[in-house]
């Protein structure tokens, strides 16, 4: 062995290239993919894999499929389902699964606190786990492409136009939006619905007339909804002047005619 390596070294001088070093064996890497499918099996089903199981996954590993493959795989398996496990238990499962630790204090809290005011998929919440530091070194470890999440859900797929519709409804309904409104409206809206008339048809809604709303409080809600955020005293006074003197309908002509409108949307 000695006298092959001094062989190897003289070869690689008379070329003047280095040696190098080979940092993984495949036995090595075997062993942290092996691992990695266990601390998976641990976090996403709670037992420990298989032999059988186990060797199949290697084998999946070895057609090139990536990590998130497995682990979607595993979370949308009949097994897992059976589980039931709420927000925060699912968090604290991805936690083991794709970071291989347990969550800090408060870690949990601020990924509840940001799948409910965006209202985001568990398999959204997979995807953004995915793109962290932590789990990208755990899949370079076992030389593991980390892949991709592909959702069929409308409401993952653009999430600045999600927030719009979110938003819109807190502000015109001031109430959350179901996900089934939501993944619909979304739906729409990537079709064939306009901004606008999205608007109008939440405040031509019965929910919305039935509010009865003053003038002020109608204009509040409409220009949230049209701009997206929280607007000034003096703006609404100025519309309030226009409904008083014009008509709703002017007010919303003007609303929905301005660059404001028209940048939120393009947004």
């Amino acid at each position: 062995m000695g006298k092959g390596l001094s062989e190897f070294t003289g070869i690689c001088k008379s070329y003047g290239v280095t040696k190098g070093a080979l940092t993984l064996s495949l036995v090595d890497l075997q062993t942290e993919r092996v691992n990695f499918v266990s601390q998976v099996y641990k976090s996403v089903l709670g037992r420990e894999v298989d032999q059988a199981g186990l060797s199949s996954w290697l084998d999946f590993f070895m057609e090139n499929h990536t990590a998130l493959d497995f682990i979607a795989t595993l979370v949308s398996c009949d097994e897992f389902k059976a589980r039931k496990l709420g927000d925060r238990e699912y968090i604290g499962c991805l936690y083991g699964a794709l970071l291989g630790r347990e969550a800090e204090s408060g870690e949990i809290d601020s990924w509840l606190d940001l799948m409910r005011e965006h209202h985001l998929s568990r398999m959204y919440l997979l995807k953004l786990f995915s793109i962290t530091d932590e789990f990208n070194k755990i899949c370079k470890t076992a030389n593991l492409a980390v892949g991709d999440v592909y959702t069929l859900e409308n409401r993952d797929k653009n999430p600045m136009l999600t927030d719009f519709v979110i938003y819109a409804y807190r502000a015109t309904l001031n109430r959350e939006i179901s996900d089934g409104e939501l993944n619909k409206l979304t739906g729409s809206l990537m079709t064939n619905l306009s901004g606008r008339d999205f608007i109008l048809n939440i405040i031509g809604s019965d929910e919305f007339k039935n509010r009865n709303l003053s003038d002020e409080k109608y204009v509040t809600a409409v220009l949230m909804a049209a701009l997206g955020h929280e607007v000034s005293d003096d703006l609404v006074a100025h519309f309030v002047n226009i409904v008083k003197d014009s008509g709703r309908q002017t007010f919303l002509d003007n609303v929905f005619g301005s660059g404001d409108f028209t940048s939120y949307c393009k947004s």
